[in-house]
Formats: structure tokens, C-alpha cells, sequence
């Protein structure tokens, strides 16, 4: 085996150990915030019936639940072994569109989906949907700060069939990203976001491996000073 080869065997363990590792901390942190979330909705549940008609508190409960049912699709995504099944994308998409909203209006960020002729992918069907929630989010963190929805504040996913392929492009206008950074965005723990609380850098790596892993896939990247373009591939059955 010559050099190149070993190298690249050695970078593919380091990797697949880095996501064993992230995937034990996922969990654990999962267990974590279930718990206290759980002992929170029910005391708000007590709280809720001696003042049945607060707003803030219906509000309240509405976020707990929110949030409660993403620890949970979480949980199901590190519980659930490798699936090769065959799955329609219409489904997925509409569950995707659940998830990502609460978000985009959070941002003030719009986000709309082009219809999609019916099709399957033969897979995972929780990793499809990671793949396209991570994209989602980042396009939509990509904006700046604004309390106030315009125009130009917009996320847009585009479907499309060609030949043997489904092709999504996930499109944002917030900006680009600086072409320094484009030829390492898919690395694992690299990131252009300067809060600690943005994520540890493992999304596009994590998108990008499970696209060629599990889909046969791929994903390239446009940006410039106006916007980003990810376009991903996922070969249809």
C-alpha cells in the first residue's frame, strides 16, 4: 500500500472515530436535557390548571412540547441502526418543513420548498432528513440578527429529477461565504460561526458523510457576495 493510500485509510478511521465519539456525546447529552424537560412540562401542567387561561403560559408549554419532540426525533436518529429501505421523499420533506419552522420565524428568515414530483431514495430515511435540516439551518443562522421578516430574508429548496438522480439545491442570500473557508467547510470541527454556542463544526461533515455513505450521493457548494448555493445529488430507485 503506498503512501497516499495509507494516509487516506488513516484520515477515514480518524473521521469515523470522530463521529463514534460525537455520537456517544449526543446521547448523553440527550439523556441529560430529556429528563428536566420531562419534569418541566409537568409541573407546567400543574402551573397551567390553576390559570388555564394564561397566553404565556400556553406559549410556554407549545415551546416545551417543540422542543420535547426534537430531544426525541434526536434520540431516534442515534438509536436507529443503518437503514437501507426504500423510502418516499414527500413524507420526509413535509416532516423536514415541521421541523425547520419554528426556526425560520424565530430568524425572521422565510423558507420555501418547490414542489417535488413523487419519488424514493433507497436508505436512511432519518439521515435524508438530517442531511436537509443541518443545510436548512445554516442557511437560515447564515443571516444576521433582525427581528423583522423582508424580502430578502429567504431560504429556498429547489427539487428537481434528472436521470437516475434527485437533485436539491438549498439557496440563501445571507451573504456568502469568504473563499478562504470554502475549501475546508466540509472538514470536521471547522466552523465560521464566532459564538461557542453555534455547534462544534461537525454538520457539513456529518451531511457530506452520510450523502456519499448511505445515498451514493454528493454535495458541491457555490457562494459569492450575494448568497450560497449547496447542491446535493441522491441516486433515485
Amino acid at each position: 500500500m503506498n503512501k497516499l493510500a495509507i494516509a487516506a485509510t488513516q484520515s477515514d478511521s480518524t473521521d469515523q472515530a470522530r463521529l463514534t465519539h460525537l455520537g456517544r456525546q449526543s446521547a448523553i447529552l440527550l439523556h441529560e436535557i430529556s429528563n428536566p424537560l420531562t419534569s418541566a412540562l409537568i409541573h407546567l401542567e400543574q402551573l397551567q390548571a390553576s390559570n388555564p387561561a394564561s397566553v404565556n403560559l400556553k406559549h410556554l408549554k407549545s415551546s416545551l412540547i417543540r422542543l420535547q419532540r426534537y430531544v426525541e426525533t434526536a434520540k431516534g436518529q442515534l438509536k436507529t441502526s443503518q437503514s437501507n429501505k426504500p423510502f418516499r421523499v414527500n413524507p420526509q420533506v413535509s416532516e423536514i418543513k415541521r421541523l425547520v419552522r419554528p426556526i425560520a420565524l424565530a430568524h425572521y428568515v422565510k423558507v420555501t420548498f418547490s414542489d417535488i414530483d413523487n419519488c424514493s431514495l433507497k436508505g436512511d430515511r432519518l439521515k435524508f432528513q438530517q442531511i436537509l435540516v443541518n443545510l436548512i439551518i445554516n442557511a437560515i443562522e447564515a443571516y444576521p440578527f433582525s427581528q423583522q421578516l423582508t424580502a430578502d430574508r429567504y431560504v429556498k429548496i429547489d427539487f428537481k429529477q434528472l436521470n437516475q438522480w434527485l437533485i436539491i439545491e438549498v439557496k440563501d442570500q445571507a451573504g456568502g461565504i469568504d473563499e478562504s473557508s470554502l475549501n475546508h467547510i466540509f472538514e470536521p470541527l471547522f466552523t465560521t460561526k464566532t459564538s461557542p454556542s453555534s455547534g462544534l463544526g461537525m454538520g457539513l461533515f456529518i451531511v457530506k458523510h452520510y450523502l456519499e455513505a448511505y445515498f451514493e450521493g454528493s454535495i458541491s457548494v457555490n457562494s459569492s457576495t450575494k448568497g450560497t448555493c449547496f447542491k446535493l445529488k441522491f441516486r433515485l430507485m
